[in-house]
């Protein structure tokens, strides 16, 4: 079981901006890629895969980010922090597509 960038991206906006947050998404991914490769020549073969959840609502996130409005959804969170996650999670489910093609007598679940 893989639960897979929220501490990754989360952790990101503390240092980097938006531009750069999103820009990481396709390195995460490809490291992520890597380990799944490894675990499946070492015999693994069912994967688990569980995307992030909305880090605009992360409490930490809104108390940091969140002092202007003007930057918060209808739920009073983060709006560019959750479409970080959005984006995130449609390249994680693509990329769990493209590993289930590859790896045909394996068994990649995407849990969202």
């Amino acid at each position: 079981m893989f639960d897979i960038g929220q501490n990754d991206l989360a952790g990101a906006f503390y240092s980097k901006t938006l531009d750069q947050v999103l820009a990481s998404i396709p390195t995460i991914l490809l490291e992520f890629e890597t380990g799944i490769k490894r675990l499946y020549d070492e015999g693994a073969r069912h994967f688990w895969i569980h995307n992030t959840g909305p880090l605009g609502c992360l409490p930490q996130n809104v108390a940091k980010f969140g002092t202007d409005p003007s930057k918060l959804d209808e739920q009073g969170c983060v709006s560019a922090h959750n479409q970080a996650a959005k984006t995130f999670n449609l390249q994680l489910h693509s990329l769990c597509s493209k590993l289930q093609g590859q790896y045909p007598d394996s068994n990649v679940t995407y849990v969202d």
